[in-house]
């Protein structure tokens, strides 16, 4: 797994990628209890405490993965990419029951760029019940080797993909985002975050230099770019959160 999230007063749920029969990878999430013990749990069906579902997606021999998800409305939102029979490798969503882990719906984002690989990489859920995604596209075909095992692309640019609240709750995938926000030279949205008061977001990024610098990004809730910032002397970004002081931001934590 290379992400968790909990469901208030209902478990956990974690998301990655797992082997599958061909010896590629699949996505997959899976719903823990919340009365979970304290010591080590095995996650088999013949022990006491185990998993509540899982759910898996992908084709056998072709890369896929989930990199987060995000709940909201009875369903969780699982965001990651998926190959297809060319083998490029395209941005994934799925919406499934949060109960029962069944799909309701699933919807591929390729790249605008023509035989380019995308992904995303974090998922919000929005103060204003939206989804907002980031992540990479116009990544070239080789450059996702160790995609998240953990390693990052070598090329692309960074997305921003945002749903509405009526593209959350409806029984159809969207036939695209609300909005979305192509970042030239900034190489892929590591995680994005936001700002509720200034209803505005922070994204941890590299440049797509051959040194990666560390870039930080704010962009309104529109995606427009208010400022953007480098690092050279960071190392490498993983994540951001925000600072807060008596309910009040006070900067970022990279």
């Amino acid at each position: 797994a290379v992400h968790g999230l909990e469901i208030l007063n209902n478990g956990f749920v974690l998301s990655g990628k797992s082997i599958d029969k061909k010896g590629t990878e699949e996505g997959f999430v899976i719903k823990l209890p919340k009365n979970m013990p304290n010591e080590k749990l095995y996650l088999h069906s013949d022990e006491e405490y185990t998993f509540d579902w899982t759910f898996t997606f992908g084709s056998p021999g072709r890369r896929d993965g989930a990199n987060s998800a995000a709940n909201i409305f009875e369903s969780v939102f699982v965001a990651g990419y998926s190959e297809n029979n060319k083998g490029i490798i395209n941005s994934y969503i799925a919406k499934i029951n949060l109960f029962d882990g069944k799909l309701k719906w699933e919807k591929i984002f390729p790249s605008k760029i023509k035989n380019k690989n995308s992904a995303f990489e974090s998922a919000l859920i929005t103060s204003n019940q939206g989804l907002i995604l980031s992540g990479v596209t116009n990544s070239d075909k080789d450059s996702f080797e160790g995609f998240k095992s953990y390693g990052n692309p070598q090329s692309g640019d960074t997305i921003i993909m945002y749903f509405d609240r009526k593209s959350l709750i409806s029984d159809d995938p969207p036939s695209k985002p609300t909005w979305e926000k192509v970042i030239k030279g900034s190489l892929s949205g590591i995680t994005i975050k936001e700002l509720i008061k200034e209803k505005k977001f922070v994204i941890a990024s590299k440049k797509n230099t051959e040194n990666a610098i560390t870039n930080i990004i704010k962009i309104d809730n529109n995606g427009e770019i208010i400022w953007t910032k480098n690092y050279p002397n960071f190392g490498e970004i993983t994540d951001l959160d925000i600072s807060s002081e008596n309910d009040e931001n006070d900067g970022i934590l990279i």
